[in-house]
């Protein structure tokens, strides 16, 4: 992960540079209301209120990490200040999985091997696909913390990719073949914490949700989760199998569809 200064009143700010090919440009401005007059006034707009806000200590003020939550909100910069807000305090209260997500981390790297979490790359309409393996998790060996920072890990290594900003998110969480441990690791407040930290505080664009093989026994921890999302994230999961998932995403998966099934 690249090192960028924290310090809310830097004496100097980098310049916005542009980046984008002519389809990225237009989507921007479709989708996003961004434009190079919003762009550059709303960044300004930014960090002008990180520096003047009293409960802000310490937080990155480059332009592609500010673009996060401008982008993620369509430029509506209140609403962007509200979410970078749920984000800090998210970091703040949850040390456990967002301090030190250190790559070459032994922890990090043992349950990266595991296979549980895999990030697929870009399908055709340039999202990006992670695949979610819920049966490579070990219970006996990891624990809830492991996989949250694995998640965190994954979106904090991606999200400062503009595509990834853009384009937004395709997740693919296969259930297939769990047993009932994997929820001895798991308590309801975890649950409830984690999915708030992720689909209320984090700031990413997701596209789609494919669960695989959702057990009965996960009812109780799926409807929380389901809980902590907004309506319109919501209406964008679907409980499957491997042949209803998209042929631009089902491109994108290992060698061959065995590996989900």
């Amino acid at each position: 992960m690249g090192s960028f200064t924290v310090e809310k009143c830097p004496q100097s700010y980098d310049e916005y540079k542009l980046t984008l090919d002519e389809q990225h440009l237009q989507k921007v401005r479709n989708e996003l209301n961004e434009t190079d007059e919003n762009r550059a006034q709303s960044l300004a707009q930014m960090r002008e209120w990180i520096a003047k806000h009293p409960h802000i200590k310490k937080c990155r003020t480059d332009s592609i990490f500010l673009l996060r939550f401008l982008r993620m909100r369509k430029f509506s910069v209140p609403m962007a200040q509200e979410s970078l807000e749920r984000y800090l305090t998210a970091l703040r209260s949850f040390p456990q999985w967002f301090r030190n997500l250190d790559p070459l981390d032994g922890e990090i790297r043992l349950f990266n091997k595991a296979g549980m979490l895999t990030n697929l790359g870009r399908d055709t309409l340039g999202r990006t696909v992670v695949l979610l393996r819920a049966r490579a998790f070990n219970p006996e060996r990891f624990t809830s913390a492991h996989v949250v920072r694995q998640i965190m890990l994954l979106l904090e290594t991606t999200i400062d990719e503009e595509e990834s900003q853009i384009n937004g998110y395709v997740v693919i969480a296969d259930y297939e073949a769990i047993s009932l441990k994997l929820l001895s690791v798991w308590s309801l407040t975890d649950v409830s914490n984690a999915s708030d930290s992720l689909f209320q505080s984090f700031p990413l664009r997701i596209q789609e949700i494919h669960a695989i093989g959702v057990p009965r026994f996960l009812k109780i921890v799926s409807d929380m989760a389901l809980s902590c999302m907004s309506e319109k994230i919501r209406n964008r999961v679907t409980v499957s199998n491997i042949s209803r998932i998209s042929s631009k995403v089902k491109s994108l998966l290992p060698i061959s569809q065995s590996c989900i099934a």
